[in-house]
C-alpha cells in the first residue's frame, strides 16, 4: 500500500530535499508514517509537499509528483497560500466574508486562512453560525450578514454545508430573489462575488459542484440548488 500526502508548507514541515518523496519532513506525514508502517512491511509512505505551492503549483508538477507515482491512497491538503495571492491589492479586494462553523474555530482550522488575509492588508468579518445540514431560512440568515458587511470576496473553510452556503451567498448579493425563491428556480442564479473553497472534510466535493443543498423543514426534503 502506496501513500502519498501532497499539498504545501503544512505537509512539507521541513523536508529538506524536495525531490526525494521519502523525505518525510516533520511534521504529520511522518507521524502518520510511523502509524502506517508499524507491522506493515508492504506499507510505503511519501511526501511530495511544498512550502509556499498553491493549487496552480501543484498542478503543473501533477504528473511527476502524484501519477507517476502510483499512490494507492492520496490525501492533499492546500489552498492557503491562494487566500494571499488572491486577496492581494492587485485583485482589488478590500473585505472577505469567511464562512465557517463554530467547531471549525474551536480547532484552529481557520488561524492560518485569517493570518494570511490580515497579512494581505484585507478586512474581514467570520460567519460561523451555522449548524450542520441547515434550513434554507438558516442559510439565509448568513447571507444576509454577508450582504450587511458589503464584503467582496467569499471564503468558506469548512465541509459541505458550509462550503454550501458560502456558495450560496455568492449568487445571492441582489435584493432580486433568495434561497427560497432559488428552491423555486435555480436558473434565476447570477454570480455574484468569486469565492475561495478550503474543504477541512474528505468526500463532499462541494468545492468543485454547481449545487448547493439544503433543508426543507415543511416538505421534510433536502433539496439541490443546481446552477
Amino acid at each position: 500500500m502506496r501513500y502519498l500526502f501532497q499539498g504545501d508548507s503544512i505537509t512539507d514541515a521541513g523536508r529538506a530535499d524536495k525531490e526525494n518523496p521519502h523525505e518525510t519532513g516533520a511534521g504529520y506525514p511522518r507521524l502518520l508514517e510511523a502509524d502506517l508502517t508499524c507491522g506493515q512491511k508492504d506499507c510505503e509512505v511519501l511526501n511530495c509537499g511544498i512550502s509556499g505551492n498553491r493549487v496552480v503549483d501543484l498542478l503543473a508538477r501533477w504528473k511527476k509528483d502524484c501519477l507517476n507515482l502510483k499512490p494507492d491512497v492520496l490525501t492533499i491538503l492546500i489552498g492557503v497560500n491562494d487566500v494571499w495571492h488572491e486577496l492581494g491589492s492587485a485583485n482589488g479586494v478590500k473585505k472577505a466574508a469567511v464562512f465557517a462553523d463554530k467547531g471549525v474555530e474551536r480547532a484552529g482550522l481557520l488561524d492560518i486562512p485569517l493570518e494570511k488575509i490580515r497579512g494581505a492588508g484585507a478586512e474581514y468579518c467570520v460567519l460561523d453560525d451555522l449548524p450542520p445540514e441547515p434550513s434554507y431560512m438558516e442559510a439565509q440568515k448568513l447571507v444576509d450578514q454577508c450582504k450587511a458587511a458589503k464584503a467582496d470576496f467569499i471564503i468558506a473553510a469548512g465541509g459541505g454545508s458550509v462550503m454550501d452556503t458560502a456558495k450560496l451567498a455568492s449568487i445571492l448579493m441582489t435584493e432580486e430573489y433568495g434561497v427560497k425563491e432559488l428552491l423555486d428556480n435555480p436558473a434565476r442564479a447570477r454570480k455574484c462575488l468569486r469565492t475561495l473553497m478550503i474543504p477541512t472534510t474528505a468526500g463532499t466535493g462541494s468545492e468543485a459542484t454547481p449545487n448547493a443543498i439544503v433543508a426543507v423543514p415543511e416538505k421534510q426534503l433536502k433539496v439541490g440548488i443546481v446552477n
